[in-house]
Order: structure tokens, then C-alpha cells, then sequence
């Protein structure tokens, strides 16, 4: 089902136009996206955006398959890599399991949301660990 809505919160404009639980928001700085409460979302796709400070990542959980599959029960994975965004360029690709940014562990999709969102994309880089195939790889995100 798809569901829009479009509404102005001070000076930030906020959209929402997608068939998930999400509300983009935009302003003249980089803006977090947030989820819908809890009685307007579709529970059915429990997806986690994450395109904070434009970093350009769809996130979700690791589903029953995935965590037997990897040992393990923590991590997000990528289901989305937007263009022309610094997770784009870093070469962070759709099923890369991130499990860690800037060292910290990363526990759910909705932990990875929170550490990118606390990130201070005027710090210099940033390094997100994933599992790539089975294997752990550290990538160096920029922000342009």
C-alpha cells in the first residue's frame, strides 16, 4: 500500500511517499529520516532507512535465514546503496551485513540507524565493518 503525506514541522519540510513505515524529512541540513508512529505504519515491511546526512543506505534486521546462515544474531543489512551518495562511492554493496561503524558494534537496523545518525560528517571519514560473502571487511566512508 502505498501512503503520502506531506507537512512543513518549523523549517523542515517532511514527506512521506513509500510503501514502508518511514517519513523522509528535508531541510537545508542533511536530515534524519524517522519512522511513522507506530499506528500509521505497515508492520508487514519492518524496513529501517537510513540516509542520514545523505550516508544513502536502506537498512533492515537479519531475518531467521540470514543469522543461521552468518552464526550470528547482530548486524543490519543493506538492501538499498542510493547513487551518488557516500556509502555509494565507498562501495558499501546491497547484502553487506553491517556490523559495526566507527568500531562500535552494530546490534540491530535500527542501532545502525542511530550510529550513523550521531555521526559528524565534518570529522573526516568514517569506517563501517561488514560481512561481505562471509568475510569481514573495513570500508572508509568520506563525506563530500
Amino acid at each position: 500500500m502505498m501512503r503520502r503525506a506531506l507537512f512543513v514541522v518549523g523549517m523542515v519540510v517532511c514527506a512521506f511517499a513509500g510503501s514502508g513505515d518511514f517519513l523522509y524529512v528535508s531541510s537545508a541540513a542533511a536530515a534524519p529520516l524517522l519512522p511513522l508512529p507506530p499506528e500509521l505504519a505497515d508492520r508487514s515491511r519492518p524496513l529501517t532507512l537510513a540516509k542520514y546526512g545523505q550516508f544513502g543506505l536502506r537498512l533492515v534486521d537479519l531475518n531467521d535465514a540470514q543469522r543461521r546462515r552468518l552464526g550470528r544474531n547482530t548486524g543490519a543489512v543493506v538492501v538499498k546503496v542510493f547513487d551518488n551518495t557516500p556509502a555509494f562511492f565507498a562501495n558499501i554493496l546491497v547484502d553487506d551485513v553491517i556490523i559495526a561503524i566507527n568500531g562500535q558494534p552494530v546490534g540491530t537496523a535500527a542501532d545502525a540507524v542511530a550510529k550513523l545518525r550521531a555521526l559528524d560528517h565534518t570529522a573526516g571519514p568514517a569506517t563501517v565493518t561488514v560481512l561481505r560473502r562471509g568475510q569481514q571487511k573495513t570500508i572508509t566512508v568520506t563525506f563530500r
